[in-house]
C-alpha cells in the first residue's frame, strides 16, 4: 500500500508499505504443522519439511521541484527499510518428534524412536537506508547531480554496521550554447562524474560466531559404545570488524551526435573497490569453517566506446552499431599474511595442486602454475637438462613435457610457478545490426571477448575414460612429431605432464559469437481489414555459433570455483559444464 499527499506548490511526500508472507509445507503422507505451532511426525510420515518466510519493506520520500528563471531544482530526501526472513523445519523416520516452536527447532539434535527433526536458522537480513539527492541545471546547459546515502546491514559487526556512500556527477551540453554554431555536430555533452557505493552481498551471520551440528556424532552408552548422539561445534571462525566493501569510481566521457545519423559515446573510467568481502580458505587442522574478511584493494580501469548509424533509404530502415570496451583488473593488496588469497586443492583431478589465487599486482584468479619448455625429443635432451644439483627432471623419458625453471636453480618446485593466464577479458565486444521493409524486420547481435585464457580441465589426470579433443592427434609420437603436446601415459606418470599445472591447460578463450538472429514480418500487411494492430509472425536463432580457438565445448562456460572453497572471484574453470545452448524459436505476436 501507498499513499502520495501535495504538501504545498512543488513539494509532494510519498510513502510505500509492502509485506509479503507465506507459508509452504512439502509433505508425503500427513500434515506436519497445526495452529499451536507443534511440529508432529508420526508413524506414518517418512519425510516433511515446512518453510516459513516473510518479507516486509517501507519506503518514505519527499521531493521538492522548482524553478526559478533559467535554474531548475529538485530535491529528493527520503528512508527505506527492509527485513526479510526463512525458516525451515523437517522431520523424517516414524515414532513421534515434537518441537515446541520455530525457535527451537534449529539444532538437528531432537530423536524419539526412529524420528528425527532438524531446522534451518531464519537467515534473517535487514537493512536500513536514509539518502538524498539534488538535481539541478541552468538553462539546460549545466547539469549537476549529488547524492549521499547512508546504509546500515545486519551482516556486518555493530561496530561497523553503517557506511555513508556519496557521489557527484557534472554535465556540460556543449551544443546548448551560443559560441557553438557548427552543423556537422548535432548534439555534444561532456560529463564528469565521481562517487562510492557499498557492497553486503555475503552470506548472514559471518560477523558472529556460530554453532553447526553438520556431520557431528558422537558416540556415547550402550554395551559397546555405539549409540550415536548429535552435538554442534563452532561453525566458523567469526570476524567482528567486517566491514562494509566500498567502490569508488570516476568517470569522464561525453555522448555526441553527429552528421544526423552517427551517435558516439565515450567513457572513462578507474574503478577501485576497497574492502573487498572475501571468504579466506583455512587449512582443515582449524577445524572449523573459514572466515570472511575484508581482503584488500582491487582497481579495474579502462574506456568504453559505442559507435552507431541509423538511415532510411527508400522504403528501407537500418542501423548499425557497435562497441568495444578495454579493460584492465589488477589487485593492489591482499590483506592475509602471506598476501596471497589461495585456491582450492583438487579442483582438475584429485592429485591437482591449487592453480589459481589472488595476489597483489596480478588480475583476480590468474592461473598459477609451470611455463612449458617444449617436450624432450630423445634422451640426449633429457641428459642435457640440467643444473647446479644434476639432472632438473630425473624421471622424464622422451615425449615428456619439458618444465621450464624459471630461477635457474635447478630444483622444480613453486618457485617456479608463475602467471600463466587470466580468466578476466581486457576486451568485450557487441555488434548491433537491424533492418526492416515493407513489414518485415530483421536483427543480428554480434558479441565477443578476448585477451583472456580458460583452464581446459575435462580430461582430469585420474580420469581415463574421458574424451579427448581432436587436439590429442597432435600428440608426441617420436622424434620430432610434436614440440608442444606429450606423450599419452595412463595415470599420474612419474615426469607428472599433466599431474603438474602448467601452460598445457591454459588454452586461448577469445571468441566471437552469433548471439541472436530475429527475423519478422507482420502478417497485419495481409489482413488490413482484421481489427489488430500487428500480428507478427517471427523466427529466432539464439547462440547460433562461435568463432573461437578454443577446443572446449564452450569459451565462455569457465565457472566461479564455488563447490570447492565456496568463492565468488574464481572463473575461466572448464570442468565439462553443460555448454550455453542453441534455441530455435518460432512464435506469433498480436496486439489488438
Amino acid at each position: 500500500m501507498y499513499g502520495e499527499v501535495a504538501i504545498v506548490k512543488g513539494l509532494k511526500f510519498r510513502s510505500d508499505f509492502g509485506v509479503d508472507l507465506s507459508y509452504n509445507t512439502y509433505q508425503k503422507f500427513t500434515p506436519i504443522y497445526n495452529l499451536s505451532s507443534t511440529f508432529v511426525n508420526s508413524s506414518t510420515i517418512a519425510a516433511q519439511e515446512m518453510y516459513k518466510n516473510y518479507t516486509w519493506n517501507w519506503d518514505n520520500t519527499l521531493n521538492y521541484t522548482n524553478t526559478f528563471g533559467l535554474h531548475n531544482v529538485n530535491v529528493v530526501v527520503g528512508t527505506s527499510a527492509r527485513e526479510y526472513s526463512l525458516f525451515n523445519v523437517k522431520g523424517s523416520g516414524t515414532g513421534i518428534t515434537t518441537i515446541a516452536d520455530f525457535d527451537h527447532a534449529i539444532l538437528s539434535n531432537i530423536t524419539q524412536g526412529t524420528a528425527k527433526a532438524s531446522g534451518t536458522a531464519g537467515s534473517p537480513y535487514a537493512l536500513n537506508s536514509y539518502f538524498g539527492r539534488i538535481n539541478y541545471n541552468y538553462n539546460e546547459k549545466y547539469l549537476l547531480t549529488a547524492i549521499v546515502r547512508q546504509d546500515g546491514s545486519s551482516r556486518f559487526g555493530a561496530n561497523n554496521r553503517w557506511a555513508t556512500f556519496p557521489s557527484v556527477s557534472v554535465g556540460w551540453v556543449v551544443t546548448n550554447e551560443n559560441f557553438f554554431k557548427t552543423k556537422a555536430i548535432n548534439f555534444l555533452k561532456v560529463r564528469a562524474g565521481w562517487g562510492r557505493n557499498g557492497n553486503d552481498r555475503i552470506p548472514d551471520f559471518k560477523a558472529l560466531s556460530t554453532l553447526t551440528t553438520a556431520n557431528l556424532g558422537y558416540y556415547f552408552g550402550g554395551a559397546s559404545n555405539t549409540v550415536i548422539s548429535t552435538g554442534a561445534a563452532p561453525g566458523l571462525i567469526p570476524n567482528p570488524d567486517l566491514k562494509w566493501e566500498t567502490s569508488e569510481q570516476t568517470d569522464i566521457g561525453f555522448d555526441m551526435t553527429f552528421l544526423k545519423h552517427f551517435s558516439f559515446n565515450f567513457d572513462y573510467y578507474n574503478k577501485k573497490t576497497k574492502d573487498w568481502l572475501v571468504q579466506v580458505p583455512v587449512p582443515d587442522l582449524v577445524g572449523t569453517g573459514a572466515p570472511f574478511i575484508n581482503g584488500g584493494d582491487v582497481v579495474n580501469k579502462g574506456v568504453e566506446l559505442a559507435l552507431n548509424y541509423q538511415n532510411k533509404i527508400g522504403e528501407v530502415t537500418f542501423s548499425v552499431g557497435g562497441n568495444i570496451a578495454f579493460n584492465k583488473n589488477n589487485v593492489l593488496t591482499v590483506a592475509t599474511a602471506d598476501g596471497i588469497i589461495h585456491g582450492a586443492n583438487n579442483v582438475l583431478s584429485s592429485t591437482t595442486p591449487e592453480f589459481y589465487r589472488i595476489q597483489a599486482g596480478h588480475p583476480i584468479g590468474y592461473f598459477w602454475g609451470y611455463k612449458t619448455a617444449g617436450i624432450f625429443q630423445n634422451e640426449k635432451e633429457v641428459a642435457d637438462y640440467t643444473g647446479k644439483n644434476g639432472l632438473i627432471q630425473p624421471n622424464a623419458k622422451p615425449g615428456d613435457v619439458r618444465f621450464a625453471d624459471i630461477n635457474k636453480d635447478g630444483v622444480l618446485d613453486d618457485k617456479d610457478k608463475t602467471q600463466i593466464g587470466s580468466p578476466i577479458p581486457t576486451n568485450t565486444y557487441g555488434v548491433n545490426l537491424s533492418a526492416a521493409y515493407k513489414g518485415f524486420d530483421l536483427s543480428i547481435q554480434l558479441s565477443g571477448a578476448g585477451g583472456y585464457q580458460v583452464v581446459d580441465g575435462v580430461r582430469a589426470t585420474d580420469a581415463f575414460y574421458s574424451n579427448y579433443s581432436t587436439e590429442i592427434l597432435n600428440r608426441w609420437t617420436g622424434e620430432g612429431s610434436s614440440s608442444k603436446l606429450p606423450r599419452v601415459t595412463m595415470g599420474d606418470e612419474l615426469n607428472k605432464n599433466w599431474g603438474n599445472f602448467s601452460d598445457l591447460y591454459v588454452h586461448n578463450a577469445s571468441f566471437m559469437r552469433v548471439k541472436s538472429i530475429n527475423l519478422g514480418y507482420d502478417l497485419k500487411r495481409l489482413m488490413k481489414n482484421v481489427p489488430m494492430q500487428q500480428c507478427r509472425l517471427y523466427v529466432s536463432v539464439l547462440n547460433l555459433y562461435t568463432f573461437t580457438h578454443y577446443y572446449g565445448i564452450d569459451p565462455e562456460i569457465g565457472y566461479g570455483n564455488t563447490e570447492s572453497d565456496n568463492n565468488t572471484w574464481s572463473s575461466g574453470i572448464d570442468i565439462g559444464r553443460y555448454p550455453t545452448p542453441r534455441t530455435i524459436l518460432v512464435g506469433l505476436n498480436v496486439r489488438l
